[in-house]
């Protein structure tokens, strides 16, 4: 096993351990959790990391890599939950007024982008769609990394992911906003093509956690409810860089998350510069562990995949 991948892997399991710890600050806020929601996925990811210490004992690495990122996506995305809606429970003042200003001190109109989309249907139904495609992602791209032997890569991408809505999360403690569909008072009446569904969908459970003196947080009713920085944004960034590895899909990835980052502004109601931060985030995030994983100087990480013990 190359000490790249053993450094990644440790990497890993570091931020999964961190997001996971989160949660023992929960009796000390308004946020207590639905635990069969939550609790019920935990068999399944036991399962993974119980195949995963098999597979590393016989010698299987690159199917031990398979479980190893798939539970700590599992996991993560659970944790991260958590972590967003408890920085947007302790109720600091609306952001949006502030997030608009310096949107249009960069220039940006945000009606008049919106309004470019909606009159463009092919585009509005393509971003819809890049949109959806944020868990899809996530799940599939680090499996897809590790198969064609870019296990660092596809380790690095979960880690990527897990201090992206770590960090995003104790950011937005100062930042809640409920977007620029409200924000700027769209009527989703007045749009033709461009689907306002996730500029609103997330309200609801935005005011419960902020308004509420407890908060049971059900994960079959959870939302993104996060919009400065914009966690779409930054995980677009961190699946284009990802799948950079590969060059067969680098440029179709390349271009489905850059739609994936427009969305978040039309489709999301994000701001532009949620947009803008969302990337800096994660372009930080990516440095930080290259720098901690490969070193000054070094390649993407590929290793020749095992035979699997006999």
């Amino acid at each position: 096993m190359s000490s790249e991948l053993t450094r990644a892997r440790i990497a890993l399991f570091t931020v999964t351990v961190a997001a996971c710890c989160g949660l023992l600050v929960l009796p000390w806020t308004k946020v207590t959790l639905d635990r069969q929601s939550f609790y019920s996925v935990l068999p399944s990811v036991v399962l993974l990391f119980a195949l995963a210490f098999y597979l590393h004992w016989r010698g299987m690495i690159m199917l031990r890599g398979l479980m190893d990122v798939l539970g700590c996506a599992v996991l993560i995305s659970y944790a991260g939950l958590v972590w967003s809606y408890t920085a947007i429970s302790f109720a600091l003042p609306l952001a949006d007024e502030r997030l608009l200003g310096l949107d249009r001190s960069l220039g940006f109109d945000w009606l008049a982008f919106a309004h470019v989309i909606d009159g463009i249907p092919w585009l509005a139904t393509a971003l819809f769609a890049a949109y959806q495609s944020f868990m899809y992602q996530l799940l599939l791209l680090p499996l897809l990394l590790v198969v064609l032997g870019h296990a660092v890569r596809g380790y690095m991408l979960v880690a990527a992911f897990g201090l992206l809505c770590m960090s995003a999360s104790v950011i937005s403690i100062w930042f809640p906003a409920l977007g620029a569909h409200v924000t700027l008072d769209v009527d989703p009446a007045s749009l033709k093509n461009l689907n306002p569904y996730f500029g609103y969908a997330f309200l609801k459970q935005f005011h419960a956690v902020r308004d509420s003196v407890a908060f049971l947080l059900s994960a079959d009713r959870a939302a993104g409810i996060l919009t400065f920085p914009s966690v779409h944004a930054g995980t677009a960034f961190l699946c284009a860089w990802a799948a950079s590895a590969v060059r067969a899909v680098k440029w179709p990835m390349v271009l489905l998350n850059i739609g994936m980052a427009i969305s978040a502004i039309s489709h999301g109601s994000h701001y532009f510069v949620d947009i803008v931060a969302g990337l800096g985030l994660a372009i930080l995030i990516v440095a930080v562990l290259k720098a901690c994983i490969l070193g000054r100087g070094a390649g993407l990480g590929r290793y020749a995949v095992p035979q699997p013990a006999r």
